[in-house]
């Protein structure tokens, strides 16, 4: 493992990555968020494309999402069925992605007034198989 991680680093770097690397380090000195100068941010258990304007989803979210997916568990063992969900604002789609990819029983219906938000959605969503 050493030896491939140094033979890794002494190979010089061509002139587009040095390009690359000043381009995103110049966006992370302007104070643009990681996410944003990568293109995607893990949530849960998903790689999620992001791009601005749609808003970079917070760690809060993400306890959000396993709050309610342990309400899903308990409405889905009372119910023995499909339960309804609407993710109202629905930004790059995490809320909605993470509950489709970690309940079966989940039907999600993800809205936003921003078509931008709607068509990062759709991306992640087929990106994702979900």
């Amino acid at each position: 493992m050493c030896h491939h991680v140094r033979k890794q680093f002494s190979t010089p770097l061509s002139s587009q990555q040095v390009q690359g690397y000043l381009k995103m380090t110049d966006l992370r000195l302007q104070r643009v968020p990681v996410p944003y100068i990568i293109g995607e941010w893990d949530f849960r258990y998903l790689t999620l494309t992001l791009k601005p304007p749609i808003l970079i989803p917070r760690p809060e979210t993400e306890e959000l999402v396993g709050h309610v997916l342990h309400e899903l568990a308990c409405l889905t063992s009372a119910t023995d069925g499909a339960v309804q969900c609407l993710d109202i604002g629905c930004g790059s789609g995490a809320i909605s992605l993470a509950l489709l990819s970690e309940c079966a029983q989940a039907h999600v219906t993800a809205v936003d007034i921003h078509e931008a938000a709607i068509d990062l959605t759709r991306h992640n969503a087929r990106r994702l198989n979900l």
